[in-house]
């Protein structure tokens, strides 16, 4: 069986993307979840709207991480940055501070 990761789906993917495509692409995925989450508080039955997030939320990551690809960037090094500059800031704004486990 084969277990996919972003690079062999980035490798299979047909007609491959633009940057251009993949950003609309993304900007698609989480609007689907910001629906998806105000219809949850807008109409209730939070469960029933909320059940399948995780599969957009995962959708969106994937396409973040192929734009990473699409872009001759490595996918896990944008992530390593990105938490290092997001500490930096919360720190700037004393938000790591406190002792958290």
């Amino acid at each position: 069986m084969i277990n996919p990761t972003t690079r062999f789906l980035h490798s299979i993917e047909k007609d491959g993307q633009t940057a251009e495509t993949r950003t609309l692409i993304i900007l698609h995925e989480l609007g689907g979840i910001a629906n998806r989450i105000s219809k949850a508080k807008r109409l209730g039955h939070e469960s029933l709207f909320m059940a399948d997030i995780k599969i957009d939320i995962g959708q969106a990551l994937l396409q973040l991480e192929m734009l990473a690809l699409d872009l001759g960037l490595q996918p896990e090094e944008c992530h390593r940055i990105g938490l290092e500059t997001t500490w930096q800031h919360f720190k700037e704004w004393g938000w790591g501070n406190e002792n958290h486990a």
